[in-house]
């Protein structure tokens, strides 16, 4: 029976604080007082079914070959060192005896689309992150109200491209000596090409093929969580959860369904 893909979003990873979030939305989901997002995904057939298509984001220059995005919408409460805000894929078992084969060789691939990449799939509570500096795909210091995309917009200091400005963060000095600001609002992009939620697999670039990831899944979802790495305090987190069942409804979840 073919899995269908359900998205929960909130305030952190509790089960209890995540409700059902459609993709392609006009205007964003509001997660806590500080984070709101807009998810995206390419010809979505899951839960909750969106009101609006992908086509208008999907067919725009900077995202006709991705297949996936979250837009964060963040005003930090406090000062944040660039080092310490992260987005992180969070897990709480252990996954070391469900990884592939080749996981190393993959590994090593993703480390090179994006270089600051950085955790450890063989513990126990596994965690890979990066740091919104140099992972986000575009990022905005001054965001368009209601813009359907982000675009790039850094101060001058920094160098004025997506893809110099992830090289220039690579270097963990200036990342610590960058502060996200109290109370001002940033907008930053993460999208690629490599996950297709419909059909639960990830493309590796350098490799050559797919991995059918519903094969080697645990049941276990996959959590994108913004948080600060030396506090913990989360700011927001989406979940997206395969299920095999099919015909149930939104309403018919609960919170065993993203445990």
């Amino acid at each position: 029976m073919a899995p269908r893909i359900y998205i929960f979003s909130g305030p952190n990873e509790d089960p209890a604080t995540l409700k059902p979030t459609a993709p392609n939305p006009t205007a964003p989901t509001k997660l806590s007082s500080s984070t709101s997002v807009r998810v995206h995904i390419r010809d979505f057939k899951g839960v909750p079914f969106p009101e609006t298509d992908s086509k208008e984001y999907f067919s725009h220059p900077n995202h006709n070959t991705d297949l996936f995005a979250i837009h964060f919408f963040f005003t930090p409460p406090e000062d944040i060192s660039g080092a310490d805000l992260i987005l992180a894929n969070t897990f709480d078992r252990p996954i070391r005896d469900h990884l592939p084969y080749f996981f190393p060789a993959a590994w090593r691939c993703l480390q090179w689309v994006d270089p600051g990449i950085q955790g450890d799939c063989y513990s126990d509570k596994p965690e890979v992150f990066g740091s919104v500096l140099g992972s986000s795909n575009y990022l905005s210091v001054s965001p368009v109200e209601g813009a359907e995309v982000i675009e790039e917009d850094m101060p001058e200091d920094v160098p004025q491209t997506a893809g110099d400005r992830k090289k220039y963060f690579l270097d963990e000095k200036r990342r610590k000596e960058w502060v996200w600001k109290k109370g001002q609002a940033y907008a930053w992009d993460f999208c690629n090409g490599m996950m297709d939620f419909n059909e639960i697999s990830v493309r590796i670039p350098g490799l050559g093929f797919k991995i059918d990831v519903f094969k080697y899944w645990d049941g276990q979802p996959l959590r994108f969580t913004l948080k600060n790495k030396t506090t913990g305090e989360i700011y927001g987190c989406v979940v997206i959860q395969p299920k095999e069942e099919e015909g149930m409804d939104v309403s018919e979840t609960e919170e065993s369904d993203i445990e």
